[in-house]
């Protein structure tokens, strides 16, 4: 996959997790002890910076924010 089509996917993943924890006015530390994820790991994935992004993770976030994969990944601008 190109450099530039992966970090399109990070920067959408990261703008719906964003939005979705704006939403739910939560902080990072609380998204973090909920799901077992650490804050900077969330922040660099908020961000599009976590490279290593994976089913493991996403499915922790999907059950957090009671979104499908499909949702966080789904371009919503």
């Amino acid at each position: 996959m190109p450099e530039n089509t992966l970090h399109s996917i990070l920067e959408v993943i990261g703008r719906n997790l964003s939005n979705f924890r704006d939403l739910r006015k939560d902080k990072l530390d609380t998204v973090a002890r909920c799901t077992g994820i650490s804050e900077p790991t969330l922040s660099k994935i908020e961000n599009g910076r976590y490279h290593s992004l994976g089913v493991r993770i996403l499915t922790k976030l999907s059950i957090y924010y009671s979104k499908s994969i499909s949702e966080i990944v789904s371009d919503q601008k």
